[in-house]
C-alpha cells in the first residue's frame, strides 16, 4: 500500500469543498513542458555548489528540517548578495550566509546545542519568522539523532535506507519525530509526509548530480503538500474552492492545522499532481510527481500581484 496516496484518496472521495477540473489539467500539461532534471534547489540563492558532497547532503538535511511556515504578514526577509529573499529561498540564503560567515551549521555537534540566541543571529533576529523556538528544537533533535545513529553522516543514513526513497522516508518518520506529518479526517488517518518526502527527493537529486544512481522507488514520492502547490493549482484552474473556503483564503483568515479544510486542500494538491503525472505520461513524457511539484513551486515564486492568496496555517509540517 502507498500510505500517502491511499489515505489521500479517501479525502478526495469525501470532500465537498474542492473540485477538480480535468480539462484544465489536460490544458496545462499540453502547454507546459517539464524538464525531468528539474530540482527547486537549482534556482535558489545558495552556496551549495561550492560545498563538498557530504556537506551538500548535510545542507539539504538541515534545510528540510526547518523549512516551513514563512507566511507571516509582513514577511520575514533576509538580505543575501545584495538581494532580499523570503520564504524557503530566504532560509536557503540565511543558511548560506551563515556558513560564509564561519558559522558551523554543517556540524551536527554545533547544531545539537544550538540555542535560540544562536538561531536569532542566523535569521538576523527577525521576529516576523514564525516558530523560531520550534525550529531550534528540531535542529537539536535531528543533530542528536544523526550523531547517535548515523555517525553525523547523511550518506550513512542513505545507505542504512538501502538507497530506497520510501525506506528513507519511513526512517525519517520513525527516527526523527519532527518529520511526522499526518492528520485525522473522519476518523481516518491521512498521511502527507511533506518534509520527509522533500528531503528524499533533494537527496536523490544530489546523488545523481554526484554521478551516482539515485534512490530506488523515487517514482513513489508524491507532491509535497504545502501552501504553494494548491495556490498554483487554483490559479491555473485545476482546482476550485467552495464559496466558504474562498472566503477564508481570500480574506487571509487562518485555517487550523488538522482542520477539515486544511486536510482537503493538502490532499487535493497531492492528488492533482498525480493526475498531472498521468496526463504527461499520456503525452509520452516521463516525469515524476516530485518533479512536477518542483515545477509548480518555482512558478509560485513569481510574485504576480493578480494571483489570489494561498491558505494560511501555522504548522511545522510545511
Amino acid at each position: 500500500m502507498h500510505k500517502v496516496l491511499d489515505s489521500v484518496e479517501y479525502v478526495i472521495t469525501h470532500s465537498n469543498s474542492i473540485s477538480i477540473n480535468r480539462k484544465a489539467i489536460e490544458f496545462f500539461c499540453q502547454n507546459n513542458y517539464i524538464d525531468n532534471n528539474i530540482n527547486w534547489l537549482v534556482s535558489s540563492p545558495n552556496i551549495i555548489d561550492s560545498l563538498a558532497f557530504n556537506e551538500k547532503l548535510k545542507f539539504v538535511t538541515l534545510l528540510n528540517s526547518i523549512s516551513f511556515c514563512f507566511w507571516h504578514i509582513p514577511k520575514w526577509q533576509i538580505s543575501y548578495k545584495n538581494k532580499l529573499f523570503d520564504g524557503s529561498w530566504g532560509m536557503v540564503a540565511a543558511i548560506s550566509k551563515a556558513i560564509e560567515n564561519n558559522k558551523a551549521l554543517l556540524d551536527f555537534k554545533y547544531l545539537k546545542s544550538l540555542s535560540i540566541e544562536d538561531f536569532n543571529v542566523i535569521v538576523e533576529d527577525d521576529t516576523k519568522l514564525l516558530l523560531q523556538k520550534e525550529r531550534v528544537k528540531i535542529l537539536n533533535e535531528v543533530a542528536s539523532k544523526m550523531i547517535k545513529s548515523f555517525n553525523s553522516d547523511v550518506y550513512e543514513l542513505i545507505k542504512f535506507a538501502k538507497f530506497d526513497a520510501i525506506l528513507l522516508q519511513n526512517i525519517l518518520l520513525s527516527e526523527f519525530t519532527s518529520f511526522t506529518d499526518s492528520s485525522m479526517y473522519n476518523n481516518q488517518l491521512v498521511y502527507f509526509n511533506k518534509r520527509a518526502q522533500l528531503l528524499a527527493a533533494d537527496l536523490n537529486y544530489l546523488l545523481i548530480k554526484n554521478g551516482e544512481k539515485g534512490l530506488q522507488n523515487i517514482e513513489k514520492i508524491t507532491a509535497c503538500a504545502d501552501y504553494k502547490i494548491p495556490y498554483i493549482l487554483r490559479e491555473f484552474g485545476m482546482i476550485s474552492y467552495s464559496n466558504e473556503l474562498i472566503k477564508l483564503i481570500d480574506n487571509r483568515i487562518q485555517i487550523e492545522k488538522g482542520s477539515k479544510e486544511e486536510i482537503e486542500i493538502r490532499s487535493h494538491a497531492i492528488w492533482v499532481v498525480e493526475l498531472m503525472k498521468q496526463e504527461y505520461n499520456k503525452l509520452g513524457i516521463s516525469i515524476e510527481s516530485h518533479q512536477i511539484n518542483d515545477f509548480l513551486w518555482m512558478i509560485s515564486q513569481i510574485k504576480n500581484p493578480i494571483y489570489k492568496p494561498y491558505h494560511l496555517t501555522i504548522t511545522t509540517s510545511y
